[in-house]
C-alpha cells in the first residue's frame, strides 16, 4: 500500500505493481502532474509515526490514461514511476495486476488512510475493510440517477445495506482479491461513489483488468 504525498500531505493511495511503479487513480494526479511536488511512502502504517522499514521515494514520471474523463471518471487509472527501485520486504511487496474480474459476490479487501465517515477527518492509521464485488446490473441500477456505471471501465464493491466502504482520501488505493493461487490481485482502484457506505451506493472502482495492456506498457 502506498501513500501519495502532494506537497508533503497524504492525498491519495496507490499500490506497488513492480519494483518501480505505483498504480493509482487518474483523478488523484490530473492537474497535478508536477513530479517535484510528489513523494510516495511505502511500508507505512501510522501517517505521523514512521514504521521500521518505511521507504520514501521521489517521482520521476506521472502518466494518466489518455482517455480519462474527469466528468464521468471513466478510465480513472494512472501510473507513477518512482525515482529509484523499491527494496522489497515483508511489508513492501508488489501485487499482481488482474487480467480478469472475479465473480460477483467474491469477497475482496480495500485499504487506505481515508476518512472514517463522509466529510470526516483522515484516519491516522492504515485501515482495511472487506467488501464483496457487486454485479454490474445491480450497481448500474443503484446509480441510475447519477448516469449509471460504465461496465467496461468500472466495477462496484460493497453491501446493499451499506456500512462498509472506502471513503474520501482512499482514492487511488487498491481493491484486492485473492486469486486461485492464493495471491493478491489488484482488481480495482478506488475511484468514486455517493457518500461513504451509504445503503445501495457501493464504492465504484476503476476496473483494472480492462487496463491490463496499458498498465504493462507504461509501468
Amino acid at each position: 500500500m502506498a501513500s501519495l504525498l502532494y506537497r508533503g500531505s497524504h492525498t491519495c493511495g496507490g499500490v506497488l505493481i513492480n519494483s518501480q511503479s505505483i498504480l493509482t487513480a487518474a483523478h488523484c494526479v490530473s492537474g497535478r502532474m508536477f513530479t517535484n511536488r510528489w513523494n510516495v511512502k511505502l511500508g507505512a502504517h501510522d501517517r505521523f509515526n514512521s514504521a521500521t522499514g518505511e521507504q520514501v521515494f521521489g517521482v520521476s514520471s506521472i502518466k494518466h490514461h489518455p482517455s480519462y474523463n474527469s466528468n464521468t471518471f471513466e478510465n480513472d487509472v494512472a501510473i507513477i514511476r518512482l525515482d529509484k527501485e523499491v527494496q522489497e520486504s515483508q511489508s513492501i511487496l508488489p501485487v499482481c495486476v488482474a487480467t480478469a474480474l472475479p465473480n460477483a459476490g467474491t469477497n475482496c479487501t480495500t485499504t487506505g488512510w481515508g476518512t472514517l465517515s463522509s466529510g470526516g477527518s483522515l484516519s491516522t492509521v492504515l485501515m482495511q475493510v472487506n467488501v464483496p464485488l457487486v454485479d454490474h446490473n445491480t450497481c448500474n441500477n443503484y446509480y441510475q440517477s447519477y448516469g449509471g456505471i460504465d461496465e467496461s471501465t468500472m466495477v462496484c464493491a460493497g453491501y446493499e445495506s451499506g456500512g462498509k466502504d472506502s471513503c474520501q482520501g482512499d482514492s487511488g488505493g487498491p481493491l484486492v482479491c485473492k486469486n486461485s493461487e492464493a495471491q493478491w490481485d489488484v482488481v480495482g482502484i478506488t475511484s468514486w461513489g455517493v457518500g461513504c457506505a451509504w445503503e445501495k451506493y457501493p464504492g465504484v472502482y476503476a476496473k483494472v483488468s480492462t487496463f491490463y495492456s496499458w498498465i504493462q506498457q507504461n509501468a
